[in-house]
């Protein structure tokens, strides 16, 4: 195991060293007396004597003052340092050889932190943990397997968080004590963090420095851990669908999640409100606790929620739902029911199009049927290679202008209200002879027939495609 000199000050803690450190990271295999016959190398760490009472721990310029004369002791005691994290870390990598269980792995890593350790995936679930006293009660996070939603929250404003090239680095939330995160990467993807707690809330960059390379071997054992990817395998039956994939057995698969094939079902598109937004990414976990049986899919920066509505009712689900959106800051659009989870790709559209053109208030839940004029209209808009617009509306916009009139608006409210006049005078707050003279002159200015089927819905569509 490599060291750095924040490791070896901590380690060499009872000679109290002063500690000159820039460089510090942790390259440092060995240690030994300098002599000036040898050269330096890079990775190893040097002794010599400093003047009366002190001797100089060194590695080029980075440098720790010890208040000892002791050159023997002191070069003993660092080389103890080297022999018991080497052996520390053989061990650890023949517990992975030999197939341990992640649990173990990470008890293991307690002991050389004499630390609460947590391994929490990277949807915030908690997979393992180990306590430094297992008679204390634990956390309620970790009765739970997931910190509050209020947790959470706090937890991605952290700014170093899915950074791979961060190393360990302490964070303050409110319902843990002072903590240390690292982030575990296998390749570039993330698999999620290593967790450490420290009651009095000091951590030495030492003891940062030694998480560090716990993280190592903890990605070391996911990366040929499999069932680390068990709930990712279980939503993978619906990526195989929406990604075109064969799906041998879809029936029977989902059979065994007690999802019939006659059963109705819906898929939710939840999107953050904000461009760079956690919100789906907190609401999965969330919601598999709250739905067993329904399956969060993630979709970059979105999320698919699909629910068979014979296991999940849709009301007391949506208003779940809806509070979880508020607090996590975003909106869901839902699909039709369907009943083939084959077509899941065609709903799964509706779905995303409903949360596109769902108003950005967290919490709502947009239906397909609201949003399809919209869709439709912004289709019109951006396909239609000549201007569908109806003439009337130009030609009223610019009677407005010049005239500072309402007859736009006047038009486009009567047609709204279903051509009710007495619902089109008070949703304008005018009288209804008032009404009656402005769609006169609209019918005289634009030569419109206002009573022809054809010519209103020309005129909606104006106004949707042209608002």
């Amino acid at each position: 195991m490599r060291l750095s000199m924040w490791i070896l000050a901590d380690w060499l803690k009872e000679y109290t060293p002063e500690a000159h450190v820039n460089r510090g990271g942790r390259t440092l295999r060995n240690a030994r007396i300098f002599s000036r016959d040898r050269e330096p190398e890079a990775d190893i760490v040097c002794l010599e004597p400093a003047g009366p009472g002190l001797t100089r721990c060194f590695n080029g310029e980075d440098q720790l003052l010890l208040h000892t004369e002791d050159l023997s002791a002191a070069i003993n005691k660092l080389l103890d340092a080297f022999d018991y994290y080497n052996d520390w870390m053989v061990e650890a990598y023949q517990m992975i050889q030999d197939g341990c269980a992640m649990g173990a792995l990470l008890d293991f890593c307690r002991k050389l932190t004499r630390r609460d350790l947590i391994l929490a995936d990277s949807t915030f679930y908690i997979r393992e943990y180990a306590l430094e006293d297992p008679a204390r009660p634990p956390l309620r996070m970790l009765e739970d397997r997931l910190p509050s939603l209020d947790a959470l929250l706090e937890i991605v404003r952290i700014p170093h968080l899915r950074n791979p090239d961060q190393p360990t680095y302490p964070a303050d939330v409110t319902e843990l004590p002072p903590a240390a995160l690292s982030n575990l990467f296998c390749g570039a993807r993330h698999k999620g963090w290593l967790i450490s707690l420290k009651p009095d809330g000091h951590y030495t960059q030492g003891e940062l420095d030694v998480q560090d390379a716990l993280a190592y071997v903890i990605t070391s054992r996911l990366a040929v851990l499999p069932e680390w990817d068990v709930r990712v395998e279980r939503s993978g039956i619906l990526l195989d669908l929406l990604e075109g994939r064969e799906t041998p057995s879809l029936e029977e698969r989902m059979r065994a999640f007690g999802w019939l094939p006659e059963d109705e079902k819906r898929a939710y598109l939840i999107r953050s409100v904000q461009p760079e937004g956690e919100g789906p990414r907190i609401a999965e976990r969330l919601l598999e606790r709250m739905d067993p049986s329904g399956f969060p899919v993630a979709m970059e920066k979105r999320l698919l929620y699909v629910v068979n509505l014979r296991l999940t009712p849709p009301e007391p689900l949506e208003k779940a739902l809806g509070e979880l959106l508020d607090r996590c800051g975003s909106v869901a659009g839902r699909s039709p029911v369907f009943t083939q989870l084959t077509r899941l790709p065609d709903y799964t559209r509706a779905a995303m199009v409903s949360a596109d053109f769902a108003e950005d208030i967290p919490g709502t839940i947009s239906s397909f049927e609201s949003t399809e004029l919209p869709y439709v209209s912004s289709l019109l808009r951006t396909h239609s290679v000549i201007d569908l617009t109806h003439p009337a509306l130009n030609t009223l916009r610019n009677y407005d202008r010049k005239h500072g009139a309402a007859f736009t608006e006047t038009l486009r409210v009567f047609l709204r209200k279903n051509c009710s006049y007495a619902e089109t005078a008070a949703a304008l707050f005018i009288h209804r002879s008032t009404l009656l003279y402005r769609l006169q002159r609209i019918r005289e200015l634009c030569g419109l027939d206002l009573e022809d089927y054809d010519t209103r819905f020309q005129l909606e569509i104006s106004f949707l495609i042209s608002p």
